[in-house]
């Protein structure tokens, strides 16, 4: 793919998430006899479709801002994780262990925690990790309720169908 296009395609789904998120979220609250109409449940099933792919967009965007947010954290991590292996060596050595011990990923993040400067960053960092982890698994949560919604209104459909078929007596 070529710049020009992927400038087309990076325009196009540049969307707020916040917006749409708070749009979709509530949409599609529809009583079961409505949808007994099969007007209703046309616009329904194209409301769905419309809102089914909003939401895939607004987890693809998630997920893409999550991956990019993981670089600036690994690289935060990493610079903590270095510091907390000086510090284990320092300590390795002048308690007597020296090589004798291998420094676990255990040993590491004891070491952070325990000294207070590197600790305040090392539970922001965690913070952050777990709240992009919980924002980039909503809008995978609510992509998926619409791609249920679509599914069930589907259903409701053909059922719908064949119902006005048995009352007009339909064809065999």
């Amino acid at each position: 793919m070529d710049k020009s296009s992927r400038s087309f395609f990076r325009k196009e789904f540049d969307i707020d998430i916040v917006k749409e998120f708070e749009d979709l979220k509530d949409l599609g609250q529809v009583s079961a006899d409505k949808l007994k109409s099969k007007n209703t449940l046309i616009k329904m099933l194209n409301k769905a479709a419309s809102c089914e792919f909003r939401a895939k967009r607004i987890f693809l965007k998630a997920r893409k801002e999550f991956s990019l947010f993981l670089i600036g954290h690994n690289k935060e991590l990493r610079s903590l994780e270095r510091k907390a292996i000086v510090r284990l060596k320092a300590w390795m050595d002048n308690t007597g262990i020296g090589n004798r011990k291998q420094i676990t990923k255990e040993d590491v993040v004891k070491m952070i925690c325990s000294k207070e400067d590197s600790r305040e960053v090392y539970e922001k960092l965690i913070f952050d990790l777990e709240e992009m982890k919980e924002i980039r698994d909503n809008c995978e949560s609510l992509s998926n309720r619409w791609k249920s919604r679509s599914i069930l209104l589907q259903a409701q459909s053909k059922l719908v169908q064949a119902t006005i078929s048995v009352k007009l007596g339909g064809s065999k």
